[in-house]
């Protein structure tokens, strides 16, 4: 996925200087005008959607004409996402093997953008974000909210910053009937887990019971679909949700007390998971890392990271964790 997402920079790159895109099967080029774009005016998103739709209509799309579009699109403009959205879904067909790299293109343009806004959210738009802390009932703040969910976006908040971020469902919904089985599954998969979420201040949001099965989940993943486009990321999810379980975070700690003993309750769950399915990667893992913690009395050893590169794994500690 990574060379994917290299591509994506170079390709936008290269066509960000121009601002038509020809539609192949017409041969007529497709100005994408979303210049009047104000979040702060009812439906402005949608509006503008509209505007754009009755270019490509009745097009045929496939990766390099997504590619061609993405490469006029106004970056600075969260409206893109939803005239990229609304490309996808009306010109976009099932069962095209190229569907999944669309998704990757998407992502890549969603976050670009999306990042972007959410750096100046308390410059640009701080009226809005005082009425999101202080008065949720806000005309303005209702305008903006309705503008973000055209584009499939939500306001988050974590230790006092405003970000943007992709509302649980959206990947989801919007790429299910196109993509492959494999990144199906792998959307759904996270949509869930964005939807409870997974830190806030480098402490978890959901038990380590949970944290197992998260695990556990994407190591069944990884193993029902290795040559998955999504394999690299679900990979890192395996991990960390695996280390986090082996090590706790920095406000969720596995060892407490002065003596940093392990807490009772995970080294019950540790005793559950070994008594699982024994072919799996994890309970071995647990299995070894039980019998380590033992000869030290489950005190935190103070050659735990040792242990953790044996298994190609690192300590969650003094890390700043994903959110969601």
């Amino acid at each position: 996925m990574k060379q994917v997402l290299i591509a994506l920079i170079l390709m936008i790159m290269m066509g960000s200087c121009s601002s038509h895109h020809t539609d192949k099967n017409t041969g007529n080029a497709i100005s994408i005008d979303n210049q009047n774009e104000n979040l702060l005016n009812e439906n402005s998103v949608k509006e503008l959607v509209a505007l754009n739709h009755e270019q490509y209509k009745n097009a045929k799309g496939d990766l390099k004409s997504f590619i061609s579009l993405l490469g006029v699109l106004n970056k600075s403009k969260l409206s893109s996402i939803a005239i990229a959205m609304d490309y996808v879904k009306t010109c976009i067909v099932a069962g095209n093997q190229e569907n999944d790299d669309i998704y990757v293109f998407f992502c890549g343009i969603y976050y670009n953008i999306a990042n972007q806004i959410s750096d100046s959210l308390e410059i640009k738009y701080k009226g809005v974000m005082d009425d999101f802390e202080n008065n949720r009932n806000s005309s303005l703040l209702r305008i903006f909210k309705s503008n973000l969910a055209e584009c499939g976006t939500e306001i988050f908040s974590s230790e006092g910053q405003f970000y943007l971020d992709v509302e649980a469902d959206y990947f989801y919904d919007n790429f299910k009937g196109i993509v492959s089985k494999g990144l199906k599954e792998y959307l759904a998969i996270r949509s869930e887990e964005m939807k409870k979420g997974f830190s806030e201040d480098a402490g978890l949001l959901i038990s380590f019971e949970e944290v197992y099965k998260r695990a556990k989940r994407w190591e069944l993943f990884i193993n029902d679909y290795p040559h998955a486009i999504c394999n690299e990321e679900a990979r890192m999810y395996y991990e960390t949700y695996l280390e986090t379980l082996m090590t706790g975070m920095d406000n969720s700690r596995v060892f407490e007390g002065e003596e940093n003993i392990i807490v009772p309750e995970i080294k019950a769950l540790y005793e559950e998971i070994m008594k699982e399915d024994a072919q799996s990667n994890i309970t071995k893992i647990i299995i070894s890392y039980y019998s380590f913690l033992s000869k030290n009395n489950f005190k935190e050893p103070e050659n735990i990271d040792k242990f953790l590169k044996e298994n190609n794994l690192s300590s969650m500690l003094a890390v700043q964790p994903f959110l969601r």
